[in-house]
């Protein structure tokens, strides 16, 4: 059976981030055949600019979840950034 994403949590959802602030992005998943990885890749929702973030997931067996973190840099775009792909899938290929 393919992965099926139960929930997505960013835990400074909606909230102001500055230069130093981490964001972490949590996908709790009911997988039978896990791969270690998934990615998600946050965007800027203006239209001046063209940068992204890819964010490499990393699953943890004991609690069936995939975890990765976005650090704010200097170089952030100060803007609204959203989630706008995400890709997690099994060892078999669903």
């Amino acid at each position: 059976k393919a992965p099926v994403i139960e929930s997505i949590t960013i835990d400074k959802n909606g909230e102001w981030v500055y230069p130093g602030d981490t964001v972490t992005i949590t996908v709790k998943v009911d997988e039978e055949n896990p791969s270690n990885t998934g990615t998600a890749y946050f965007y800027p929702q203006v239209s001046n600019v063209s940068s992204s973030h890819r964010i490499t997931l990393y699953y943890n067996d004991d609690t069936k979840e995939y975890k990765g973190t976005l650090s704010i840099t200097d170089n952030t775009y100060p803007c609204e950034w959203m989630l706008t792909e995400l890709y997690v899938s099994d060892i078999k290929g669903h």
